[in-house]
């Protein structure tokens, strides 16, 4: 996961700063950016590239959720939103159960266009989080 080893350079400066909202745009934007590789990818360099950005990505998501929680909870409740947090994220790991149905059913481009979707709306969504 070399991405997700040099990305921190970038996470760090960002979050380190206090730009954490912006820590998850650019993770989403960098999630968008390998989905949309995928669905033309053709050589391995491209591939290279689009693993890059996913590990860069998952990093960022990672770092940007914890402290955002942080910033959100009030102080005396953050024990509870952290274990909320963590309960909620595990059920992602379900996720993985309806792609392989929808590449049962569609193909690889309804699951690309689907979690290009999802990465929209999150995106969006972004924008109402506080800075």
């Amino acid at each position: 996961m070399v991405g997700a080893m040099l990305s921190n350079f970038l996470w760090a400066k960002l979050s380190g700063s206090g730009f954490n909202r912006v820590t998850a745009q650019v993770s989403i934007l960098f999630q968008i950016t390998a989905i949309s590789l995928a669905i033309f990818a053709s050589s391995l360099s491209l591939y290279m590239l689009l693993f890059f950005l996913i590990g860069a990505a998952i990093d960022g998501s990672r770092i940007a959720s914890g402290n955002l929680i942080l910033d959100l909870a009030p102080p005396e409740k953050r024990p509870v939103y952290m274990a909320l947090q963590i309960n909620i994220l595990s059920m992602g790991l379900f996720f993985s159960i309806i792609g392989g149905l929808i590449l049962q059913f569609f193909s690889y481009e309804v699951l690309y266009a689907l979690t290009l979707l999802m990465l929209l709306a999150a995106f969006n969504f972004s924008f109402k989080l506080s800075k």
